[in-house]
């Protein structure tokens, strides 16, 4: 059996704990979690308005509406009850049971529900 030399055996010692202080570095390196990434989230909705005074009375068409994308905040700054129509659909082809003036928003106890028309007067 061959007998190791104190030096040969202080080598061997110092290898074993750089590999330890290496595999240790490495483990902690892959270790760590990468930053989380921001995400900006649109809150701005479409909010169809009107692109002119409209009586009552009014069948709406596409050229009545405009879409306009608005924050919450603006939403709320220009006094828009909430139950407002998202969608243009939603509004084109009804008919107005109140007039809705130049930039205002459609809302539900403006319109007769589709497929109805004005059947009796408005007071």
């Amino acid at each position: 059996m061959t007998k190791l030399s104190p030096g040969t055996l202080i080598l061997a010692v110092f290898a074993v704990l750089f590999g330890l202080v290496g595999a240790y570095t490495a483990k902690q390196y892959l270790r760590e979690e990468p930053e989380p990434e921001v995400v900006e989230v649109d809150t701005r909705r479409t909010v169809p308005l009107a692109a002119a005074d409209l009586p009552a009375g009014r069948t709406v068409t596409l050229g009545d509406v405009m879409l306009v994308r608005m924050t919450p905040e603006q939403i709320s700054k220009r006094g828009i009850a909430e139950g407002f129509m998202t969608n243009p659909k939603q509004v084109i082809g009804r008919t107005l049971r109140q007039a809705v003036p130049k930039g205002e928003a459609f809302v539900v106890p403006s319109l007769y529900p589709r497929g109805w028309a004005r059947a009796w007067p408005i007071a």
